[in-house]
């Protein structure tokens, strides 16, 4: 015990790891750990270690404690993933009972009119991961809790980027025949006509990139090629 207490006492902060050998998620925790150089890691057996445990209020495991001249300054109780999390937030409900209510009163968020998972809370603006530990225990890392909560508020726009990326791989492969002519191409802008002579793109991709060709001669270059090319083949 004093050994565990001059090195908490210590200048330099110490991260103390509260595991144990049987136990799965301490072992993932524990590779992670390994990453970290740059922190004096002190890792303590709540098995062997059981005064040290109980002296800090150890219930669970892994937990980890950041100490700094003998004070605790961090603590983090469980090793939970970003998958494993964001599975948890989905499946957990919110209960609108009175203490519920108050709790959004006083954060000054409106209070919902129904019940919903934790996930699609998080969803809005003014909700993140802090007010919902308010509302019901999570046990996860940082690293897990910043994933998630970038994940889950902005789901709607990484989807759109990633169908957006899918689609110019798409557009990339699809090829513009080197003898198309443009003048045959009714209702594209006469700016945009000019451009595509003049750089002559090899795929709509190109095209697409091409300063004056704006979306709308895209697409009416795409459906003249879906319908003169593909008809001839």
């Amino acid at each position: 015990m004093n050994k565990f207490q001059d090195i908490i006492a210590g200048d330099t902060p110490v991260l103390v790891d509260f595991f144990a050998e049987w136990c799965g998620p301490c072992k993932m925790l524990g590779e992670v750990l390994l990453e970290l150089e740059d922190l004096n890691i002190l890792k303590v057996n709540v098995d062997e270690y059981p005064e040290i445990a109980r002296r800090f209020g150890i219930m669970s495991i892994p937990t980890l404690i950041i100490f700094e001249d003998g004070k605790e300054v961090a603590k983090n109780i469980g090793f939970m993933s970003k998958e494993a999390l964001t599975e948890f937030l989905k499946n957990t409900k919110l209960k609108l009972n009175d203490e519920v209510k108050t709790i959004f009163t006083e954060n000054n968020i409106p209070v919902p009119n129904y019940s919903m998972s934790f996930y699609d809370l998080l969803k809005r603006p003014e909700i993140n991961l802090e007010f919902l530990s308010k509302l019901t225990d999570i046990n996860y890392s940082d690293a897990a809790k910043e994933q998630v909560e970038i994940s889950t508020k902005y789901e709607g726009y990484i989807a759109k980027t990633y169908k957006e990326v899918e689609k110019m791989l798409k557009l990339e492969s699809k090829e513009i025949p080197a003898d198309l002519d443009y003048d045959k191409v009714v209702n594209l802008a006469s700016e945009a006509r000019q451009k595509l002579k003049k750089v002559a793109p090899k795929t709509i991709a190109q095209a697409m990139r091409i300063s004056g060709v704006n979306p709308a001669d895209i697409s009416i270059l795409s459906i003249y090629l879906r319908k003169e090319y593909n008809r001839n083949d």
